[in-house]
């Protein structure tokens, strides 16, 4: 799912109805939501099954009626952590093109220009440096 995204987002396929209709319906927020939901059901499960076994006064296990709660817990747990990061990757794909994005000053270095104030500034298309005085004009 997420490679089909990126491939949409990127140009590579074509635009998907089933798609578009996802990101309305799926948001971050019910992501986030959703998978903190599952993550405390099974920490609940866990909360659960510790208790039960500290009334049996943390005596030996019946493997069989402690396992089947433990399973599911550890199984809701790892599914909420994953919904939760793959709600954030899922979020940063569904980003839109029409986002302005600045140069970056470590790809692109000509078309920034460094100023430190009251120090001085660089230009980096021409490399000339003018020094400020603190206070003073400029």
């Amino acid at each position: 799912m997420f490679i089909k995204i990126f491939g949409m987002r990127a140009g590579f396929l074509p635009s998907d109805r089933r798609t578009e209709s996802f990101f309305r319906v799926a948001t971050l927020e019910k992501g986030l939501l959703m998978g903190g939901a599952l993550t405390l059901a099974g920490f609940a499960l866990v909360f659960l099954a510790v208790v039960t076994w500290s009334r049996n006064g943390y005596g030996a296990l019946d493997t069989e009626a402690s396992m089947r709660p433990l399973i599911a817990a550890v199984l809701l747990i790892a599914g909420g952590v994953q919904t939760v990061f793959a709600s954030f990757v899922m979020s940063m794909l569904g980003i839109r093109d029409n986002v302005v994005v600045r140069p970056s000053i470590v790809l692109e270095p000509d078309l920034v220009a460094v100023d430190v104030s009251g120090v001085g500034s660089r230009s980096l298309l021409t490399g000339r440096r003018t020094r400020a005085v603190i206070g003073g004009p400029q």
